[in-house]
């Protein structure tokens, strides 16, 4: 059964997510491959997952692209996109011919407007940007500011996505898509999908 939009699930760190995500047709899998990031997943690892999925792309997660070595990297992980928080250099990242997905801390903009001022430049760059924050209560002013931006720029919503209000936040926000994150396993082979469960079944196409 299809899902009603587009769906990332990052911070992926086990085979039993990667197949359950992309049994549930979500569209990319996010994978820490940034040894700043928490739950780095490492090249062997993450390529003993790959070859068990099949049916969705791939997005190596990093932290500052100006602190890794890219063209290493990528020699090492067989990436379909690359999401990056920070870069100096945001058009130089398409030398390397994978679409990107700018992910943005809300709580450091907080509004349409800084928003607009700090990566309206970098929109001709990505393909989507990921909104995300810890914590983030989903307020009226909050869904207005979401709305703004995502009638000018296509934008995945990383946070304020709750089973029973999902389709509402979207339809509110204006968002064409959401992030979602795995987590660990109890122990390999044994996991408990929780919420992530509960987001994406209420996320299917029943029409």
């Amino acid at each position: 059964m299809p899902l009603k939009c587009f769906v990332k699930v990052g911070n992926i760190t086990n085979l039993s997510d990667a197949r359950y995500c992309a049994g549930m047709g979500v569209d990319l899998l996010g994978f820490p491959v940034d040894e700043a990031l928490s739950g780095y997943v490492r090249p062997e690892a993450y390529q003993a997952i790959a070859g068990w999925v099949a049916g969705v792309q791939f997005v190596g997660e990093i932290a500052d692209a100006d602190s890794v070595n890219l063209t290493q990297l990528l020699h090492n992980y067989q990436l379909d996109w690359l999401q990056v928080s920070h870069t100096s250099d945001w058009q130089g990242l398409l030398h390397y011919q994978l679409p990107l997905i700018c992910r943005v801390d809300w709580p450091e903009i907080g509004s349409a407007s800084q928003f607009f001022a700090v990566y309206g430049p970098v929109a001709p760059h990505v393909s989507w940007f990921l909104l995300e924050a810890e914590d983030e209560s989903m307020t009226g002013s909050t869904l207005s500011a979401i709305r703004e931006i995502a009638e000018q720029y296509p934008v995945l919503l990383g946070f304020g996505i709750e089973p029973g209000t999902a389709g509402d936040v979207l339809e509110q926000t204006g968002a064409k898509g959401v992030a979602l994150k795995g987590s660990e396993e109890i122990r390999p082979g044994y996991k408990d999908f929780g919420a992530l469960a509960d987001v994406l079944e209420a996320l299917e196409d029943t029409d």
